[in-house]
């Protein structure tokens, strides 16, 4: 009677696991954390995607700032983080929290976003939300992992907070991962992408795993495909929630995962170009001036609308489409982990970076560290030159020449500036003014970045404006084209540089519909 009843209970607990693996828990880990030994929810025992990724990152962030460079033993605390934020041994509980909707902010059903949960040490140290899940999922963690974790998600805070107050590498690796899950179209439009998948896997069975039952995760896996990818820039970002804002929204608003096509307003359905190649028809969308298939028409749509299946693929991510859609947001999943590096290299590491920029002490020009300490010498002026911005610059009587033609020339910076100003424009039309201007024989012209405008401002002033004296136009408020700039605003407004004598910030965030004073320039 006692083998009857424990064959019984064993009966029920192998249910459970049935029932999710339909929905199993994996379908939130993007990319593989590393490869599992077999066993139901077993340990790592070898590098998958994430970890490797985020080495890409630490080695991007070397070629560009070779000034700061990890040691094997940091680089593998780095990679240990990132395979640990899927908790593979625990049945992947912590990549229900890996999810942020494009748009919304929200996370998948009532788990926090990847974006709270990577910056918030009380929900990493929480209890796990069980009744957030499915009902068909909710048994199985309750019987295998509230037990092993008494109801706590393992591995405890590793959010970006203890990255800061710690200096911790490991958790670092956490947030990392947290980044590359957001380069995955189905972690940005809460898909969440559960087996089985037969009936997809009857277009292309190459491309899909039965274990993720997504087709970009699935493509991923293939480590040697980290070979298509070419990494080659790193955004400046001030914080690390505007580095999750940028991820989300870029990735939502350019790719679809298998099951979201024209559940979001971007991209268009309407918009898509739709080709016909051969026998296949694909969708392509202009993504940064190129465009890029994202989509291929099923060829089981007819079949399924015949005979009523609620779940049917109107489309498939195919391996074409796998293909460019792993070349950019794999290259970008690099791009934006070594961002991260950066962001806590400058911020939060121990080390100052040296030879960070070049500065003038005397007539001197001397490398500086990234804390402000002043190094060895780079360069010493001779007797017909100035130190300027770093830089030896050969002596001149006028920073600036009146070129007799409504154009004003920066001798040091060699760019041509528009002698006078115009008046009473909101952004928009700063912008277009400058496009369209025909001055001193060129067309040229454009609205300068913030940075550039600033090189005209003469802290002594002139006339108790902030001009030299080459250059005429009214005094006030000059609007920018700060899109670019480290110092740029959110979208809605532009920075604005002001030219007024007596005022201690010559930068201002103002909405791009008021009213400012326009000077062009060209390069």
């Amino acid at each position: 009677m006692m083998h009857a009843q424990l064959d019984f209970k064993k009966g029920i607990v192998a249910s459970a696991i049935a029932v999710a693996t339909a929905l199993f828990p994996t379908q939130s880990a993007s990319y593989s954390p590393g490869a599992i030994d077999g066993t139901f929810c077993g340990k790592v025992v070898e590098k998958g995607t994430h970890p490797l990724l985020t080495r890409k990152s630490v080695e991007l962030y070397e070629t560009l700032y070779p000034q700061y460079t990890f040691t094997e033993e940091e680089k593998l605390l780095l990679e240990k983080g990132a395979i640990e934020e899927d908790s593979p041994e625990f049945c992947f509980i912590r990549s229900f929290n890996h999810f942020t909707e494009m748009g919304t902010g929200k996370g998948i059903w009532s788990f926090p976003s990847s974006q709270q949960w990577g910056q918030s040490a009380e929900k990493q140290l929480g209890d796990i939300p069980f009744d957030a899940m499915p009902q068909g999922i909710r048994q199985f963690y309750q019987v295998l992992v509230a037990q092993k974790t008494k109801g706590k998600y393992p591995y405890g805070d590793n959010s970006w907070q203890r990255v800061v107050t710690e200096k911790n590498l490991e958790s670092l690796g956490h947030v990392l991962h947290l980044l590359q899950d957001a380069t995955a179209p189905a972690h940005v439009r809460n898909d969440a992408h559960p087996g089985p998948i037969w009936l997809i896997t009857l277009e292309d069975f190459n491309i899909h795993s039965y274990v993720h039952g997504d087709s970009f995760e699935s493509w991923a896996e293939d480590n040697s495909k980290l070979a298509l990818l070419t990494p080659s820039t790193i955004t400046n970002y001030k914080t690390i929630d505007d580095i999750f804002k940028d991820v989300v929204q870029k990735t939502g608003e350019n790719f679809f995962s298998d099951d979201t096509m024209g559940n979001y307003d971007a991209p268009a359905v309407a918009d898509l170009a739709a080709k016909k190649e051969g026998k296949r028809t694909y969708y392509y969308h202009t993504i940064e001036g190129v465009e890029v298939p994202i989509a291929r028409k099923s060829f089981l749509t007819a079949f399924m609308d015949e005979r009523k299946i609620p779940h049917k693929p109107h489309y498939v991510l195919d391996t074409k489409v796998l293909e460019a859609q792993w070349e950019i947001q794999g290259t970008r999943a690099i791009e934006i982990g070594a961002a991260a590096i950066k962001l806590y290299v400058e911020n939060v590491a121990d080390k100052c970076v040296t030879h960070a920029s070049k500065v003038c002490e005397g007539n001197n020009v001397y490398w500086q560290d990234s804390c402000g300490k002043l190094e060895n010498v780079f360069d010493s002026c001779n007797s017909n030159e100035s130190c300027v911005n770093g830089m030896c610059i050969e002596k001149l009587s006028q920073p600036f020449q009146d070129l007799g033609d409504g154009t004003i020339k920066d001798m040091i910076n060699n760019r041509i500036w528009q002698k006078g100003s115009v008046s009473n424009k909101n952004w928009t039309e700063a912008v277009n003014y400058c496009n369209n201007l025909s001055l001193g024989g060129d067309n040229n012209w454009e609205l300068p970045t913030t940075l550039i405008l600033l090189e005209i401002i003469n802290y002594k002033g002139k006339e108790n404006c902030n001009f030299y004296p080459e250059f005429q136009g009214n005094c006030g408020m000059y609007w920018t084209d700060s899109k670019n700039d480290p110092d740029g605003c959110n979208g809605s407004t532009e920075v604005v540089i002001h030219f007024e004598n007596n005022i201690s910030d010559y930068f201002s965030c103002y909405s791009i519909n008021a009213k400012m004073e326009v000077r062009c320039v060209k390069n």
